[in-house]
This record gives C-alpha cells, sequence and structure tokens, in this order.
C-alpha cells in the first residue's frame, strides 16, 4: 500500500495546530512538553532526502504483506496438521470435532 507522504505530513501538521489550540484553551504552555510520540499503528516506511528534505517515493505500508504471508503460513500449517492427523488415523475425529479418545 502507497500513501502520499504529504498528505501525512498535512494531517499530523494538523493534529499538532489542534494539540496547540486545545493546550492553550487548558492555559498548558507549548513549552512545557518534554517529549511526543507519533504512530500510525502500521509498519509505515517513508526514506526523506537528507538534502532536500524531498520524500524519494511515496510512502510504502507493509501491512497488507505481512497479513498475507501470515495467514498463508498459517493456512499451511492448517492443512499439513490435518494431513497429519488423517495419516495417524484421527480423520474421523477432525470431521466429528471429537477427541480421539
Amino acid at each position: 500500500m502507497e500513501q502520499d507522504p504529504w498528505e501525512i505530513m498535512s494531517v499530523v501538521l494538523k493534529c499538532i495546530e489542534r494539540v496547540a489550540q486545545d493546550l492553550n484553551k487548558l492555559e498548558i504552555q507549548i513549552s512545557d512538553i518534554v517529549s511526543v510520540g507519533i504512530t500510525n499503528q502500521r509498519e509505515t516506511t517513508i526514506v526523506w532526502d537528507k538534502t532536500t528534505g524531498q520524500p524519494l517515493h511515496n510512502a510504502i505500508g507493509l501491512l497488507l504483506l505481512t497479513i498475507r504471508r501470515f495467514c498463508i503460513s498459517l493456512f499451511l500449517f492448517i492443512i499439513s496438521y490435518c494431513f497429519f492427523l488423517s495419516l495417524a488415523g484421527y480423520a474421523n475425529c477432525i470431521n466429528r470435532g471429537k477427541s480421539p479418545r
């Protein structure tokens, strides 16, 4: 998944402006802020040119690729496990959802 880096930057700046306004209403000085953390809860990467400050490409989100790989791995594990159980004589248990005991 790709995203426009400037769109992400715009949303972040709007968020910062809104927080600054809210802090002002609460009579809290911006200079009192020690640190800020930002996350978008995805594996998104943007590479910026050190000299120009311009993005080298759109932001790349790896969430979909990660989930797809996980689902494929899980599917293959389940298929392998069921195949192993059928070889071991537990096929009837799988179909009925009961323990082999």
